[in-house]
């Protein structure tokens, strides 16, 4: 039910069809993985572990699908995109998704990478 309330969204009904399809096989393919080879977690049981898991698993591991950095970096942004919307709704504790810190702000400080409202982010995983 959580994946049908992300995609019957105002914002992504009226989106272009192939942009939902790549929304939801990047999904598929996370998730299809942490059930299949972490158990059998659900998509609101989901750690960064299982996310670092499915990381090298994609763009590493010789049995896996090698896949570009542009599109590893793609199929990250929507899955992250999917569990900040999840997170803002109440349906899951946490993205399992590591930011890491961005470039000092001006005055030096460090920010963590945020998710905006809209669950785009900075995404350096």
């Amino acid at each position: 039910m959580v994946l049908n309330s992300y995609f019957q969204r105002p914002q992504l009904v009226v989106a272009p069809w192939n942009s939902n399809a790549n929304r939801a096989r990047a999904l598929a393919a996370f998730l299809t993985f942490v059930y299949r080879a972490r158990g059998g977690r659900g998509s609101r049981e989901v750690t960064e572990t299982d996310h670092l898991a499915f990381h090298h698993w994609r763009r590493r591991d010789a049995a896996g699908p090698r896949v570009s950095g542009g599109t590893w970096s793609q199929d990250v942004s929507h899955v992250n995109q999917f569990y900040g919307w999840a997170v803002r709704q109440g349906q899951i504790g946490a993205v399992p998704i590591p930011h890491r810190l961005s470039g000092p702000r001006p005055g030096g400080v460090p920010s963590a990478a945020r998710v905006q409202a809209d669950g785009s982010g900075d995404l350096r995983a």
